[in-house]
């Protein structure tokens, strides 16, 4: 009777191992789509302030030339825009 407790045991320790294995490699594989998300994401922070400094030279051209004016946007100054 005994054995049959021992093997039962052993049986579920074994299934508890095999899950937690597989615990691990999802673990692992988040850990690297978290990984390039944080990457991609600062990428995007690059290019989203890169494009600010472009859109602010284009207001700064557009508000010293005469007869152009940011008209289209609610009479607002240029600047207003980004803020």
């Amino acid at each position: 009777m005994a054995e049959n407790i021992d093997s039962l045991v052993l049986e579920h320790l074994r299934a508890i191992r095999a899950d937690i294995a597989d615990l691990k490699r999802e673990v692992a594989g988040n850990s690297i789509q978290i990984a390039a998300m944080g990457q991609q994401l600062a990428g995007l922070t690059t290019a989203v302030y890169s494009s600010k400094g472009d859109v602010d030279g284009v207001l700064d051209l557009v508000a010293g030339e005469p007869g152009l004016s940011c008209s289209g946007f609610a009479s607002q100054p240029c600047r207003s825009m980004l803020a």
